[in-house]
């Protein structure tokens, strides 16, 4: 129960900063001090992807997530931005809106 009380406390905290922060770096250029606040900020509350795309035709040799490519996510990029957790959205095409279109999905 504590722990999920922080983990919502957490989020609420993140929630504010983050809208801080766009508000503050909006209406200046973001100084360093600014910045250094903003990682520690980043640093102490669970970082949260809550919708990240994939598309089947992506998972090929050529496409390896565990590398740093031009895609929006990859492992590398996640780690880099200290993200903590995600949420994947796989799109599986459908085709049709019929049984046949369903089952194939």
């Amino acid at each position: 129960m504590a722990r999920e009380r922080d983990l919502i406390r957490h989020g609420v905290l993140l929630t504010c900063a983050a809208a801080g922060l766009v508000a503050v770096v909006s209406a200046q250029t973001p100084t360093a001090a600014l910045i250094a606040k903003a990682r520690a900020i980043h640093e102490r509350v669970i970082t949260i992807d809550t919708h990240v795309d994939f598309d089947l035709r992506h998972f090929t040799d050529a496409c390896n997530y565990t590398r740093r490519l031009t895609t929006q996510v990859n492992l590398p990029k996640m780690r880099a931005g200290g993200l903590d957790a995600a949420f994947f959205i796989v799109h599986v095409p459908q085709g049709p809106l019929t049984p046949a279109g369903y089952a194939d999905a």
